[in-house]
């Protein structure tokens, strides 16, 4: 396959769509920051609350955990992510066999960001090599030492 059309198999998402790739749907999780979310089996709500998305990481042994309003995320413990845009409102799910993890941003980030003394930068630097992914921490984890 040529260069040309390896470039053209690489979807394009545009706010609804679904995801199977663990880097693309860490990118997607580490960005929510503060959410409400929904815990569903079976088409049932089992539990819901808010709560900010404070580690997102894709390995074979960490749980995926909602303690004290804190969010910790392991993709690996999903099959796929669901974008979903209703009334330019943003809905992330996360489904697994019979369960959905249903995200809701709860703000417009965009907007705060601009109205805030938050400086954004962004830098060509860092290779594929120099930022691991496969353990992508958004703060602060006691998990560090995990193999």
């Amino acid at each position: 396959m040529d260069e040309k059309e390896l470039k053209n198999n690489i979807p394009c998402i545009v706010d609804n769509g679904i995801l199977f790739n663990p880097k693309d749907i860490q990118k997607i999780l580490r960005d929510l920051g503060q959410v409400t979310y929904s815990y569903i089996i079976n088409d049932q709500i089992k539990g819901t609350g808010e709560g900010y998305i404070v580690s997102v990481v894709a390995n074979n042994s960490s749980a995926n955990m909602i303690v004290n309003k804190r969010i910790y995320i392991n993709v690996s413990g999903f099959d796929y992510m669901k974008l979903i845009n209703e009334d330019n409102q943003a809905i992330i799910e996360m489904v697994s066999n019979d369960s959905i993890l249903r995200f809701v941003p709860a703000n417009n980030q965009i907007e705060d960001i601009s109205n805030s003394s938050i400086l954004l930068t962004h830098s060509n630097e860092l290779s594929d090599e120099e930022f691991d992914e496969a353990f992508a921490e958004i703060n602060f984890d006691d998990d560090l030492d995990e193999d």
